[in-house]
């Protein structure tokens, strides 16, 4: 950790210096304007494309160095063997093969921000996701299409639990949409009561019974409802379980130059819902 703070604080540096170094020749063309408009104009262009090419670039290379080290360090006290991926840390064809995201085209989903780890021995993968949902409206011959963007979370159980199906809470989807999710698959309302009430559609195959989803998973989900401010969708198909949770991502947010590097900093978990995630997934294999 003492390295990567040394590493960030290097670059943090350079960064700080080729600003003043800019802002310092900026001046003094501002100062040759007075002189010479054309002499003026041509600096200012030059230095234009400085800032575009230079000074944006390395403050975008900061800011990256610093995200990564902030995923890679902050999920530590939960995952062994961390990896991340800024892009393509997963397929689109394998992640609509899951049957999880009812999407037309998997060339449309778009994927970043990917973690990689294990969990308990279990590998884990958090990323973040934008995909469309079509779906038709009675009456209607024009087809509507959802946009939903948030954070996914997938793990591979070290046992079987025998269940084959999929919730989405009220509000990740309208209702008018929810009917034309999984064509194959049987919905049905599933009430429960927390802090307050919450209301899923719950998917399953004709032949599997209700009460083959325990209580104490139930449980769980309604509790990591009530933690996260988005809305959450879940699959399990026996020993893989899916989590979706609308309108939250893994990283948002936005480290200042000046901000100094500290390992509370660097540590602080971006994505604090990671913890009743993984209580939902230990009602599993306990």
């Amino acid at each position: 950790m003492n390295e990567k703070i040394t590493f960030l604080k290097q670059k943090q540096k350079r960064l700080q210096i080729l600003g003043t170094i800019f802002l310092i020749a900026l001046i003094i063309v501002l100062l040759i304007g007075m002189k010479s408009q054309l002499l003026s104009a041509v600096l200012a262009f030059l230095f234009l494309l400085i800032y575009l090419f230079g000074i944006r670039s390395a403050k975008k290379s900061y800011q990256q160095a610093v995200k990564t080290v902030i995923l890679e360090e902050s999920f530590r006290p939960q995952f062994k063997q961390i990896t991340y991926l800024p892009k393509d840390g997963l397929s689109p064809s394998d992640l609509a093969d899951t049957g999880f995201f009812p999407v037309a085209h998997a060339k449309n989903m778009l994927i970043r921000d990917t973690l990689k780890g294990t969990y308990q021995g279990m590998p884990v993968v958090l990323s973040d996701l934008t995909f469309d949902v079509v779906s038709s409206q009675p009456g209607s011959t024009k087809n509507t299409v959802d946009f939903l963007a948030g954070c996914y979370f997938d793990i591979q159980l070290n046992k079987k639990t025998g269940m084959n199906c999929c919730l989405w809470s009220e509000d990740c989807m309208p209702q008018n949409r929810k009917k034309d999710l999984y064509p194959n698959l049987i919905c049905a309302q599933l009430e429960a009561s927390g802090e307050k009430p919450h209301s899923y559609c719950l998917y399953q195959l004709p032949d599997m019974p209700e009460t083959l989803f325990p209580d104490s998973l139930l449980k769980a989900i309604c509790r990591l409802d009530e933690y996260t401010p988005g809305a959450i969708a879940l699959q399990i198909t026996d020993d893989h379980l899916r989590i979706f949770i609308r309108s939250r991502f893994l990283y948002t947010m936005t480290v200042k130059i000046q901000a100094p590097l500290t390992s509370q900093l660097l540590t602080a978990n971006p994505f604090p819902e990671i913890h009743a995630i993984l209580r939902t997934a230990d009602t599993l294999i306990s």
